[in-house]
């Protein structure tokens, strides 16, 4: 049997369908039964109430199985729940008919997954963000937590955003931000949301620095720099899939940690020998709002007395922005990272 589709789920379909007996005819996708179950259901074209209706006559397979029984269900498979199809095949031409829309398929469909990702990359890309979106991303409802991870340290306050995985530990990589806060501790709290197409994703991040009104959010920019240097590239890289504020002091302990440990662990894997177990221990202490494999971690680096709040990053590796929230005295309150659209979040 031919793999099309990698780790993709079981589904149900006749043994008439399986057997060779019938050809496809109906597909539709109901609420799995659990984590293995795509929620795929097929029936053949000679298969009627009575026959469907006997348990005896349906079959649990991977839905690999089904694909190789009839490959035109690759343009389909990604189709959301309540998906109703009916399969043509005439004169060599096969396609699928939503029997909802009567509308003839015959490319293959994106996810919704994929659909909100590419609308994501739109949402990326705005050379500004209104008060109203930063403030919608960050107002707790049934489908968006917000959660402290915890205080950092700032005993320089200047603030470096930055992969921690991939260019906190560069020099000429990493950016010192344009503006400075107050010596001391401050709360990083991350916006989660509870999705039914996006899962448990970090939504945005946000350091809390002053608790005051925000009148309205400003790019950050590299130290020297203002928002009127549009010539000047803003923003920050990431490629590991995660992010992190820090103080700059900091980021040089930091660094001192990480060259250390490579050296020391010259054929082992920063994220699989050492990292991977603070964020499995992250999702067993809060497992209602990550993923299995930790989405966040409250960090200390060795030998010193400071921590450090990593995050995952919305989708995932691309190019970020971060926002100063400024007040009428144009003093930073907070700074503010935006993953993913929240008009988004369903």
């Amino acid at each position: 049997m031919k793999k099309y589709v990698e780790n993709v789920g079981s589904c149900i379909i006749t043994k008439s369908l399986l057997n060779g007996e019938t050809k496809l005819r109906w597909l539709f996708r109901e609420e799995p039964l659990n984590n293995i179950d795509t929620g795929w259901i097929a029936f053949g074209n000679k298969d009627n109430d009575d026959y469907v209706n006997n348990p005896k006559n349906l079959a649990v397979v991977d839905l690999n199985t089904l694909i190789n029984i009839e490959p035109t269900i690759l343009n389909v498979y990604e189709m959301p729940i309540g998906t109703d199809l009916i399969f043509i095949e005439e004169d060599g031409d096969k396609y699928f008919i939503n029997a909802k829309t009567n509308e003839q398929i015959r490319e293959k469909v994106k996810s919704p997954f994929m659909i909100a990702f590419e609308k994501n990359l739109e949402f990326l890309k705005k050379n500004e963000y209104s008060k109203d979106t930063i403030e919608k991303l960050f107002t707790k409802s049934d489908k968006i937590t917000l959660f402290t991870v915890g205080d950092v340290d700032f005993p320089t306050g200047e603030i470096i955003v930055a992969d921690p995985f991939c260019y906190l530990h560069s020099e000429k990589s990493r950016k010192i931000l344009n503006r400075t806060i107050t010596i001391g501790k401050y709360e990083v709290e991350l916006a989660i949301c509870n999705s039914k197409t996006l899962y448990k994703r970090v939504i945005g991040a946000k350091l809390k620095v002053k608790n005051d009104k925000v009148i309205r959010y400003e790019f950050t920019m590299p130290k020297g720099y203002t928002v009127d240097d549009s010539h000047i590239l803003n923003g920050f890289g990431v490629d590991a899939g995660l992010a992190s504020f820090c103080d700059a002091s900091v980021a040089e302990e930091y660094t001192k940690f990480w060259y250390n440990w490579q050296k020391d662990n010259p054929n082992k894997n920063y994220y699989n020998d050492y990292f991977n177990i603070f964020f499995k221990e992250s999702y067993k202490k809060y497992p209602e709002i990550q993923t299995s494999h930790g989405n966040f971690i409250y960090w200390e680096i060795p030998k010193t007395n400071h921590k450090i709040a990593m995050f995952e990053t919305g989708f995932g590796d691309g190019y970020y922005m971060s926002l100063w929230g400024l007040n009428e005295k144009d003093e930073v309150c907070e700074l503010v990272i935006p993953f993913i659209n929240p008009e988004l979040i369903d």
